[in-house]
């Protein structure tokens, strides 16, 4: 494909000039301008600013080139992309959804491995192709191609790994999540994929019954649910033609742009932890001498929910759940962390794997303790969990103001008792 720059030399200078301002208001500016383009440079400026946290390698660099405000808002983060691309030991790796080639970027520049980027759309291919060229991924090969077509041509073991992220959006535009729903249809193509590489990484959207993508899809090796900033991203579901044995393993990952923390564990060892004695795992915990104790609480981060690795990380990091139905743990911050039968990650503390809180108070729920508690604290986040009331519906009815360092949960306790503790957010 030819190589050539997609702005002039003035759109580059305008994008520069007009990046403080307003992206609505820069086309406007520059509509009278006969040497650009102002949609384009206002789509440089809005691109830019979207993507300063969730892409700074490549906003820093003033030559990469945003082709659509679409592309920046689908694409994965820096920090996401190259955990991916920690997963991947590849000596020849295709990619067969380019879009705008963060995760192709990433996984190629792990070793320098030969890769094969593919993208339908001609103008992202364009747009990949010179932002490789500014970026320095030299080893990367830009096709226009659908993935079926590209798959076709392709020999058995032409790749060692594969990489596609299905459009999860109709030819009508409206989100769509379902495996068969999505386009590639990847239920169809994975035989084929598998043929032509040994391992095959399919992100999907995290709404997905994980259970059910397991009995969908041939040989899943393993699942990997990431997520950042407090919220469930997307999952990473891992085929592997050499897979020998009949459990999957399941991995909860929560990046930052600095690190990030594993869990991974397989159903039995869950089903194993849930099953062990009172003596040893003890969910009767008396949760009113949680504030005597000064003990601690873990809301657990939605990754760690999506994967329902409850039991085996409460046992692991010495923490007691309030009730089995309510997925709230108590813990003592004194207490050392146990070498785990999960990989966990190093030096590990239970507040790696979700919203650490300091006890206040806990009382049972009623008229009386909500009005004294709500009598001193006018401001706090509200968490229902596992009882019929929404956080809304209390908010209104008391008049809380939102607050992101005291918390207030409502919930039920082992003995099916509405509780309600209040808790300080520790950072």
């Amino acid at each position: 494909m030819t190589l050539s720059c997609p702005l002039s030399t003035d759109e580059l200078k305008a994008t520069a000039d007009c990046a403080t301002m307003p992206p609505a208001k820069v086309a406007l500016a520059l509509k009278s301008s006969p040497t650009l383009r102002p949609a384009i440079v206002a789509t440089q400026v809005d691109c830019r600013k979207r993507l300063q946290k969730k892409l700074p390698s490549w906003v820093e660099n003033k030559e990469v080139f945003f082709p659509s405000a679409l592309a920046a808002e689908q694409c994965s983060s820096e920090s996401i992309a190259r955990w991916r691309a920690s997963l991947v030991n590849s000596r020849r790796h295709l990619d067969l959804s380019g879009g705008l080639g963060v995760d192709c970027y990433y996984i190629s520049s792990k070793d320098k491995c030969p890769t094969v980027y593919v993208e339908r759309n001609e103008e992202l291919c364009k747009a990949a192709t010179w932002n490789f060229s500014r970026l320095g991924a030299d080893n990367i090969e830009v096709v226009c191609s659908t993935a079926e077509e590209y798959l076709a041509q392709c020999e058995p073991d032409s790749f060692d790994t594969i990489f596609i992220d299905p459009s999860r959006r109709s030819d009508t535009g409206r989100r769509v999540y379902g495996l068969s729903d999505c386009s590639p249809d990847v239920t169809i193509l994975a035989p084929q994929m598998l043929s032509v590489a040994k391992r095959v990484f399919i992100k999907l959207s995290s709404m997905l019954d994980i259970d059910a993508v397991i009995k969908t899809l041939p040989k899943v090796d393993r699942v990997h649910i990431v997520g950042t900033d407090g919220e469930c991203k997307d999952l990473l579901v891992c085929l592997n033609r050499d897979m020998t044995g009949d459990e999957t393993v399941i991995g909860a990952s929560i990046v930052t742009d600095t690190d990030h923390r594993d869990i991974t564990f397989s159903r039995s060892l869950e089903r194993e932890a849930s099953c062990e004695s009172p003596a040893n795992f003890n969910f009767d915990i008396d949760i009113k001498s949680a504030v005597e104790k000064g003990l601690y609480l873990l809301d657990p981060h939605p990754v760690v929910t999506k994967a329902g690795c409850f039991s085996i990380l409460a046992k692991d990091l010495n923490m007691h759940p309030v009730s089995r139905a309510t997925h709230l743990f108590l813990f003592d911050s004194e207490r050392e962390i146990p070498t785990s039968r999960i990989t966990i990650g190093t030096n590990s503390t239970p507040g790696d794997f979700g919203r650490m809180m300091k006890v206040l108070d806990v009382v049972p729920f009623s008229r009386k303790t909500v009005a004294e508690i709500t009598k001193t604290c006018k401001a706090a986040s509200i968490v229902v969990k596992n009882y019929s009331l929404t956080a809304d519906e209390f908010r209104k009815k008391y008049k809380i103001k939102e607050s992101d360092e005291t918390f207030i949960y409502i919930f039920t306790d082992s003995q099916s008792r509405p509780m309600m503790l209040l808790a300080r957010r520790v950072n």
